[in-house]
């Protein structure tokens, strides 16, 4: 890439005849990489470049390919937007080929920030609430999902008051799905002193006809019920008392 012969222009149609590949390989991220570093003027290029990239479905791919994938996703953060991360957020959770990389995808959308205002391009309830839309379409993948749930709880980004946010956004949601339970049952143990907060909570899912859920999500309430009962009834009980 320090040839005479480079310039932003050559390179420009190098990585597009690159595009043509399939699969593409590893050293096409790594070239990503330095390309940026080395033309920051062709970000807007490299912007559209990720995005063709990341609508590829990438479970074929070999795991040499895809740690430099992640890799250079994660250093072109400025160019690559969330959204484009949040479209293909299910077959990065749900797919077994991608689970060493799900923690890197959790940070690369916590940390990335616009270029023009400095604003984070997704807050956390966001994450929360756009992870919960993914719709898994088999027990398994409902497993994966809330295996991968914890790790998103416990990311750094998240506190007491974003993880609050996050649930009250998932209340609009309609029916609620399967993993909205897990991750009250999640949040009760981290957050121990969020309990008034899910008592409320409780209730209102409580008061939601539950008749129309399909089986996964059922047993995901009652379980959630089961763990919850300590706030649930606590909140009843506060309730009595004040009258």
């Amino acid at each position: 890439m320090d040839a005479r012969a480079m310039t932003r222009e050559t390179v420009a149609d190098g990585i597009e005849r690159l595009m043509e590949l399939n699969p593409l390989p590893a050293l096409f991220y790594c070239t990503l990489v330095i390309v940026y570093k080395k033309y920051p003027s062709l970000d807007s290029f490299l912007g559209n470049i990720v995005q063709k990239v990341i609508a590829k479905d990438l479970s074929s791919r070999d795991e040499i390919t895809r740690k430099a994938f992640y890799r250079a996703l994660n250093s072109l953060k400025t160019v690559a937007y969330s959204e484009d991360i949040v479209r293909i957020l299910p077959q990065f959770i749900l797919k077994a080929a991608h689970q060493n990389s799900v923690g890197l995808v959790f940070k690369r959308l916590l940390t990335s920030r616009n270029v023009d205002t400095g604003e984070p391009t997704l807050t956390t309830p966001d994450l929360i609430y756009e992870y919960h839309k993914v719709q898994p379409s088999t027990p398994e993948e409902f497993e994966v999902q809330t295996a991968n749930l914890r790790e998103l709880m416990d990311a750094r980004a998240m506190t007491r008051e974003t993880v609050a946010d996050g649930i009250e956004r998932l209340m609009e949601l309609n029916p609620l799905p399967a993993l909205f339970y897990c991750t009250l049952v999640i949040v009760y143990k981290k957050y121990p002193s969020l309990d008034s907060f899910l008592g409320n909570i409780v209730q209102k899912v409580i008061a939601k006809d539950l008749s129309s859920r399909d089986e996964i999500t059922r047993k995901a309430f009652y379980r959630a019920l089961n763990s919850l009962k300590t706030v649930a009834y606590s909140k009843e009980r506060r309730e009595r008392d004040s009258r």
